[in-house]
């Protein structure tokens, strides 16, 4: 019975969070439909998408260095995979060009 209680907890979590969201952009329609009925000017409305669109620009900063981040999840197990690689091919070298003093061992045993 209790492992239906984390689904419950999520939905009702998003459930707020998309209301509150729903709120705010009815707030900013509400916002936009009084200043075109009382007479706004065109540099009002301006004013307010150019604020909208400087917060658009800093989330795709944010964005563009998340995805481009070296200390991201991916570009770590990149890096690690790749050491991996390097790693086995050192062995691979080592065993197919093995140094003269251990081939004479192994001849000579």
């Amino acid at each position: 019975m209790y492992w239906l209680f984390l689904p419950l907890l999520i939905f009702v979590a998003l459930y707020f969070r998309e209301r509150g969201r729903s709120n705010r952009l009815m707030d900013r329609v509400a916002i936009l439909e009084n200043a075109l009925d009382h007479g706004a000017t065109d540099g009002d409305v301006d004013a307010i998408t150019a604020k909208e669109l400087e917060q658009l620009r800093e989330r795709v900063q944010v964005l563009e260095r998340i995805a481009t981040s070296e200390n991201s999840a991916e570009a770590r197990k990149a890096q690690r995979i790749a050491a991996e690689i390097e790693s086995l091919r050192g062995d691979i070298a080592r065993r197919s060009h093995p140094s003269e003093g251990s081939s004479r061992e192994e001849l000579s045993e």
